[in-house]
């Protein structure tokens, strides 16, 4: 068989790419409820970020927005006419003049911030009010400007006209609808909304009819008692739209917010999670943690000046905790996963009980048996199999094993128990620890009432937490990120693993395959495999529920260790095996730690923050982070710790220090600072401190390289028990530190010298032959044992796959899948110290006389050639396009000498 080796290269031109390209994009779903996230439909959770463009040190933003996206928020609020007349500096950042011209620098900072936004998969609401403008025409051209200026972002929606049903901002359903239309001349897909409080279902109607609203964002009551109105309120819109036979999203964009100037109540974060939560199972398609306010107040969003301090620094103790857990506290964002709190009475019914804390409870001295929970009488559930999940805790799981509670899933319409589950005492694994307990519900009967009932017995004091209702669904791993990953020789591989959708229910995890030792935890936890030497090497995990499964499968590129480095951290992909831990040296919170993908030197790193506001008053109020790793320094003396670090801190407490607190904060002082210590005992310590950075000292505010010479500590040396820590101090919420690119340094005890390799010249190759590869590699024979060299070559870079023919054998072959350049690399190692080289491969294709393709032009490719000629000027037969070389439609005395050149015999390679 025979095929065409000739290669056709094309070039297209297109305009310019929509920004959102490996993006998000924002639109709705075909049913009309919610918001869709590149498709996906998805609950949107938001922050107000009003003032953003006051922000001018870029860190202050992406650490801002790096926080929301780690607590779970997609999108964000912003007015894109902004100043701070009302406080008296009259900083007006504005991106556009009201004549609609372009304000810069701000639209520039618009627009890298919606970049950012869309880098993370965050939307953006950009927002005006008609009291910002003189008139309805600059209104218009203002939104002109913007529909043209931000055409090329599809993770955006505009807002045109902020509570435009108040009467010092009104703007008309008919003049809605010109700007709605005028910016869908410009941008068809831009969806658009004003916002606005509809009074009924005629109201509701003309708004999206005559308005041309995509999705309506009323601005919900603000006082005490109002988020446990916030269901009955959306089901109200729900309903006026389902009589009028339409329905649009339902946006709460602007709840209750703290230090509200026109309300004397603070909602507390049980507020934020219950009005939250109930616009969520009301069927609401977002919602926003609203924030902001004037002096003596702190700013929050509607100033975010150096002076003043970026949004997650300004939040007083309960935005930063509604914050960290209002996205758990109402099942996340996938809109069908609807989590029903049991202390909240508007979402779940009772007949016994009691609040306590964010649970409900009961208890034989209070209560007697009965029904610790029932309802919600859920009708719109979409026909599916569902996986229902009560969260419970008990005080006594040892006692004896009696029913304490009865679960049953049933459907009201039908007066039938669809599913039912008696659990017993010692079902609970520990005391007042919360479990998962489930039940399936196969749905059928559309618009039938569900209720989901939790009986109890009166044996126990009982705790619900929430039921849970969720479709059974396949779980998704998110793809490892890099790929392959890069790590060094001699340190255990660790990889978290995660979903990227809600699994139900709770898959199982296993490895498929990959390296010996490879293990994988139930939470996706990938452990328990040390690399020893250089390669290329790939893992495959699966996780599985009764939906099905994913496997996930990833290369590590395992890389030798620089000669004299004991151990290399480099933080790209995880916290690679150091045990992240927290500390408080009062009874205020504690800290955060986490790994990072982003803001490192230059990419992952290891972020520490603080907790809570300053405390200037309180000096026992301080707390913090610990990074801890062990690291054997075997055959090495002179230890040396090397490390990158930045810290990005608020302004420090300006009171002293003293009294009893000084034993508890770290080193015997409140500023923030980072404490290194190191232990010749292994993790459990005694630690002994080697170097301390501190603020307005050398706690440095830029990436900063740090050496510390432990080369007279005779104890570190050689020592199987070596290990490190780092430990932060903080005052503030907004204070943040990194560590990255951990080295341990030593001098081999041997004399051991590194081996040296030469990977061989560069070479091209024609497809299909393989290359010879002449590696050479030479030693001093130490250490010994073992007294030998061990050798692998990988592929380093290249367009396709390459074959070895032995891939630990320093003269070996090379086979490659596809044309281009590759660059090959072979390691060696002496069990200590490893050597490298790399060598450049090209990879041709095959001549174009070798019409079988095996590498040579002979006599069998000259029978094809034969059979093919058909004369100057005489169209050559069918099939015979390949022989026609010069491409001139025939097959002549020209082709011929072309095939003459490329003559070369039975096994060798061809002349041309």
């Amino acid at each position: 068989m025979y095929r065409s080796n000739r290669v056709m290269l094309s070039l297209v031109l297109t305009g310019v790419m929509a920004v959102s390209a490996g993006g998000v994009t924002l639109g709705i779903s075909t049913d009309g409820k919610w918001f869709t996230l590149d498709g996906t439909p998805t609950y949107l959770l938001g922050v107000s970020y009003y003032g953003a463009q006051t922000i001018t040190t870029t860190d202050l933003r992406t650490q801002d927005l790096d926080d929301m996206v780690a607590r779970g928020f997609n999108w964000i609020r912003i007015f894109a006419r902004w100043n701070t007349e009302r406080d008296g500096t009259g900083i007006d950042v504005s991106v556009v003049e009201k004549s609609g011209s372009v304000r810069e620098p701000y639209m520039t900072r618009l627009k890298t911030l919606i970049a950012e936004c869309n880098n993370r998969g965050m939307i953006v609401d950009v927002t005006m009010s008609r009291a910002r403008v003189d008139s309805d025409q600059q209104l218009m051209d203002v939104w002109m400007t913007l529909a043209n200026q931000l055409a090329a972002y599809r993770n955006v929606y505009f807002d045109i006209a902020n509570e435009s049903d108040n009467a010092d901002r009104f703007v008309s359903y008919s003049f809605m609808g010109q700007i709605v239309t005028a910016i869908k001349a410009i941008d068809p897909g831009r969806l658009c909304t004003a916002s606005r409080v509809p009074t009924d279902a005629d109201d509701l109607e003309d708004f999206h009819l005559v308005g041309k609203g995509d999705f309506a964002c009323p601005h919900l009551c603000r006082g005490e008692g109002c988020s446990a109105e916030t269901l009955a309120t959306v089901k109200q819109y729900v309903g006026w739209m389902n009589q009028r036979s339409f329905r649009i999203p339902v946006h709460l964009q602007e709840p209750f917010n703290r230090d509200y100037e026109h309300s004397s109540y603070d909602p507390q974060t049980t507020d934020y999670y219950r009005d939250c939560g109930g616009a969520k199972l009301a069927e609401a398609g977002g919602w926003c943690l609203h924030n902001g306010a004037w002096p003596p107040h702190a700013y929050r969003s509607f100033k975010m000046t150096d002076d003043e301090g970026r949004l997650f620094a300004q939040f007083d103790s309960v935005e930063t905790a509604a914050a960290a857990n209002v996205h758990a506290e109402v099942g996340g964002t996938d809109p069908l996963v609807r989590r029903y709190q049991a202390e909240y009475g508007e979402q779940l019914a009772k007949q016994i009980g009691r609040t306590d804390g964010l649970a409900r409870s009961a208890n034989t001295t209070q209560d007697s048996a009965g029904y610790l929970s029932y309802g919600p009488y859920l009708a719109t559930l979409p026909t599916d199999t569902y996986q229902v999940t009560w969260r419970m805790s008990i005080d006594d799981n040892t006692s004896d094993n009696s029913a304490v509670v009865t679960l049953d899933i049933r459907d009201a319409t039908a007066g039938v128990v669809k599913a039912t589950r008696i659990i017993t005492r010692q079902e609970f694994a520990a005391a007042d620890t919360y479990q998962d307990f489930t039940l399936t519900l196969s749905y059928a009967d559309s618009g039938h009432m569900m209720e989901f009932r939790t009986y109890w017995h009166d044996s126990s004091y009982l705790k619900l937490d929430y039921i849970d209702v969720c479709p059974q669904r396949p779980p998704v791993i998110r793809e490892v990120s890099p790929d392959p990953d890069v790590v060094y020789a001699g340190s255990e591989y660790v990889r978290q693993l995660s979903l990227s959708n809600h699994a139900s229910p709770v898959p199982t995890w296993s490895v498929v395959s990959g390296p010996s030792g490879v293990q994988v935890s139930e939470t996706g936890l990938v452990y328990g495999w040390t690399p020893l030497a250089a390669g290329a090497y790939t893992i495959v995990v699966r996780a599985t529920n009764v939906a099905g499964s994913d496997d996930e499968s990833w290369q590590v590129q395992v890389e030798s260790l620089p000669a004299g480095t004991i151990a290399l951290f480099p933080f790209n992909s995880d916290a690679q095996g150091w045990t992240l831990g927290l500390w408080k040296a009062g009874t205020h919170g504690e800290g955060a730690i986490a790994w990072d993908a982003a803001s490192g030197n230059p990419d992952g790193n290891v972020k520490s923050t603080g907790s809570g506001s300053t405390n200037n008053t309180d000096s026992c109020t301080r707390e913090g982070s610990i990074l801890t790793r062990s690291v054997s320094t075997v055959g090495f003396d002179s230890i040396q710790v090397e490390y990158d670090v930045i810290a990005v801190l608020n302004t420090p407490p300006d009171s002293g220090c003293g009294g009893t607190c000084t034993g508890a904060v770290l080193e015997g002082s409140c500023q923030d600072k980072l404490a290194v210590y190191y232990s010749t005992a292994g993790t459990s310590g005694p630690w002994t401190l080697a170097q301390v950075l501190t603020e307005g000292v050398d706690l440095p505010a830029a990436w900063t390289h740090e050496v510390i010479d432990l080369a007279g500590v005779s104890a570190a040396n050689n020592n199987p028990d070596f290990a490190v820590r780092f430990k932060w101090q903080f005052n503030t919420a907004a204070d943040t530190g990194r560590i990255d690119n951990v080295v341990v340094q030593g001098s081999s005890i041997t004399g051991n010298q590194a081996p040296q390799v030469d990977a061989g010249p560069d070479q091209a190759v024609r497809l299909p032959n393989s290359a010879d590869l002449d590696g050479t590699v030479t030693d001093d024979g130490l250490p010994d044992p073992p007294g030998a060299v061990t050798v692998t070559w990988i592929m380093q870079s290249g367009p396709g796959t390459v074959t070895f023919g032995d891939a630990h054998a320093v003269d070996t072959t090379a086979s490659f899948s596809a044309l281009g350049s590759y660059v090959l690399k072979l390691y060696a190692s002496d069990s200590q110290l490893n050597g490298q080289d790399v060598v450049s491969m090209t990879v041709n294709a095959p001549a174009a006389a070798d019409f079988d393709v095996d590498g040579d032009v002979d006599q069998k490719d000259f029978g094809f050639f034969q059979a093919c000629l058909s004369g100057s000027s005489v169209p050559y037969s069918p099939g015979c396009e390949d022989a026609d070389l010069n491409e001139s439609g025939d097959v002549d005395q020209t082709d011929f000498a072309l095939f003459q050149e490329c003559l070369s015999g039975s096994g060798n390679p061809p002349g041309c």
